[in-house]
């Protein structure tokens, strides 16, 4: 179920980062400053974490953690981020790297607590569909301004 629950959710993010310009993805609709290449590396904040809490690390710039991570000081200037296909690439890895990594952890770890945040001590695997929800989530954002830019629906 975890590996299914993981797929799903990565392969719609792929699906509607993998065609998104450099300058689509500073698009925001109304107040909202959320432009897909924020979201991106929020999504590769929380993919990080995912990975975390199946015993692994992901390979991400310090930077990057300090400007995606939960809390941080949304930037408003475009020339602070990363370009976005980085972005993008980053996660895509990070991705493929937790599509292996779920594969191979057992069932009595995912089953096991664990804590991630100094705060929260869990079941893994809560963790891991925690950050699986928040993630799609994001990709609802995420679809919302594809449509802004007259992309029709991802999916259905």
């Amino acid at each position: 179920n975890m590996a299914w629950h993981t797929s799903m959710v990565q392969g719609a993010i792929r699906k509607l980062l993998e065609d998104v310009t450099e300058d689509e993805s500073f698009v925001t609709i109304g107040n909202s400053p959320n432009h897909i290449c924020w979201q991106t590396g929020h999504l590769l904040f929380t993919a990080a974490m995912r990975l975390q809490a199946m015993g692994q690390k992901a390979e991400i710039p310090r930077e990057w953690v300090l400007m995606f991570g939960r809390g941080a000081k949304f930037p408003g200037d475009r020339s602070v981020f990363p370009p976005f296909g980085e972005l993008r690439a980053t996660l895509l890895t990070a991705y493929a790297q937790a599509d292996k990594a779920v594969a191979e952890t057992s069932d009595e770890y995912l089953d096991s607590e664990i804590a991630v945040f100094p705060t929260w001590k869990d079941r893994a695997y809560h963790y891991i569909t925690f950050f699986l929800t928040h993630d799609f989530y994001h990709a609802g954002q995420v679809a919302i301004i594809r449509r802004h830019l007259g992309r029709t629906g991802t999916f259905g």
